[in-house]
């Protein structure tokens, strides 16, 4: 079970059906609102839902540059907020 599931902005019971069916964080993102809607017999709009959710939570804890949901291989985006805030802060790259 991902404990992070809890931290979904979704209802308790989403919360405890995505759980129960094995659903992490990144196989929410991996599968996609239909594959998540099929899983949960679920309405695709409620699926929908839980894989915005997902998202909002992975982008806002890599923002916040949380090791353990945060991307492994620097994409384009991190390397220009990195960039920025060197360059920002009076550092060299």
């Amino acid at each position: 079970m991902d404990p992070s599931i809890q931290l979904l902005e979704i209802a308790p019971g989403l919360r405890d059906s995505v759980s129960k069916a094995g659903f992490t964080i990144d196989s929410i993102l991996s599968a996609g609102p239909t594959e998540v809607a099929s899983a949960l017999g679920i309405e695709s709009y409620v699926a929908k839902i839980i894989f915005d959710a997902a998202k909002k939570f992975v982008e806002e804890h890599a923002l916040l540059g949380d090791p353990t949901t945060a991307p492994t291989v620097p994409t384009a985006t991190s390397e220009a907020i990195l960039r920025n805030y060197l360059l920002s802060s009076g550092g060299t790259i």
